[in-house]
């Protein structure tokens, strides 16, 4: 998945659900300095991190991990928010 066929179906789930982007591409400086992983797909603009705008995620979760992997990408939880990424390189 290129970085501008992610960036679409991350617009894609922006508009469907009340989440807000906290991490987008990052540089390998910040990276480090948030405890990134070393290979993220933040370095290459393929990673993003999201929280819920309003509510307990709970109710949408289901719903949203099907729209998520329907547009090919990998929901990882990380505690207090969600990282979106392809499923495959």
């Amino acid at each position: 998945m290129t970085r501008a066929e992610f960036d679409d179906v991350c617009v894609t789930l922006e508009i469907e659900f009340p989440i807000s982007q906290t991490s987008g591409r990052r540089t390998v400086l910040r990276n480090t300095k948030v405890g990134g992983n070393p290979n993220s797909f933040h370095l290459s603009g393929r990673g993003r991190d999201y929280v819920w705008d309003s509510g307990s995620r709970a109710p949408r979760l289901a719903r949203f991990k099907r729209r998520v992997k329907g547009l090919g990408l990998k929901l990882v939880a990380e505690g207090d928010h969600d990282h979106l990424q392809p499923l495959v390189g």
